[in-house]
Parts: C-alpha cells; structure tokens; sequence
C-alpha cells in the first residue's frame, strides 16, 4: 500500500511540474523572420539569450483583434522576409488563419510549410492577402477539406506560382 501511495505521489508531483504546450511565435529583427513553435519551452527560449527574439507573440487572434493576428498589427509584419515552422507546430491545428501572412509585403520564402497542420482549419480568408515578394507556395501540405472561407486568399500575390 506504502509504495501505490508513494507512487501516486510521484506522478501528481510530476503532473504539476508538466507545462502545458502552447502555440507562439518569435519575431527575429536582425534575420528578418518569424518563427512559429508549439510545446511547453516558451519561458526557456525567452531565458536564452541564443534564442531570445525581438518581439514575440503568443495570442495570435483575439476578440480585439479581429480576424487579423497580433503581428498583423505591429510594425515587423511588413519587414518579415522569412516565415519558419518548427517541427513542434505540426501537433497545433489552428481552426482560423485568416490574414495569417496578410501584409507581409518581403515575404519571400516559407520555411517547413508541411508543419503548418491545417486538418482543422476552417478559414483562410485573405491568409496570403498583400504578399507580394513571394513567387513559390507549395500548396501540396495544406488540407483544405474544412475550409469554407477561402475569400481573398491570394488577393495582391502578383508573383505567386502555387504547387499543387
């Protein structure tokens, strides 16, 4: 009975020290990149002085902000060169990313777009809205099977070749 009791406190003292796993994204001035994570490191990477971003952001959409996410608001969105995925994100299933790249007017390049998991998204409306650098989006990893708001989804792409 001692050692059940004894096990039992072992896994409820292991369960507090749990983080849970959150979605954020960091924002790098000087590479000119946004870089979006999902898992329980948020406090160490912002401890790490390698890792420390410039601007970070862990609500990406609210009731005041609308449909737009938080970096849509600032004044980095227009100078992100780079959007990144880390492999962590590929667990997150975001049901909105409407204007999620909106305005990024140097976005050039995409990075591990096959972690952005889009399995339960149900709107894109205007996700690429105003991205003009780009001129390669590898459509083949996005599930669009819920999406019913596809509205002004490339609107201001002028060079975009989408792969299918």
């Amino acid at each position: 009975m001692k050692k059940i009791l004894f096990l039992l406190l072992c896994i409820l003292a292991g369960a507090q020290t749990m983080k849970a796993q959150r979605a954020y994204a960091f924002f790098y001035e000087d590479q000119q990149v946004l870089k979006f994570f999902y898992d329980n490191q948020l406090t160490d990477r912002l401890n790490n002085p390698q890792q420390k971003p410039d601007n970070y952001y862990t609500a990406f959409y609210s009731q005041a902000l609308g449909d737009q996410p938080a970096w849509y608001w600032d004044n980095n969105n227009a100078k992100i060169k780079t959007v990144n995925f880390d492999s962590s994100f590929k667990d997150y299933k975001p049901y909105k990313l409407s204007y999620f790249f909106a305005g990024m007017i140097q976005l050039s390049s995409i990075i591990n777009i096959q972690f952005l998991n889009t399995s339960e998204t149900t709107n894109m409306q205007g996700m690429f809205a105003g991205c003009s650098a780009i001129t390669r989006l590898d459509f083949y990893y996005l599930n669009t099977q819920n999406v019913v708001n596809f509205n002004d989804m490339f609107n201001g792409c002028k060079k975009l070749i989408l792969y299918i």
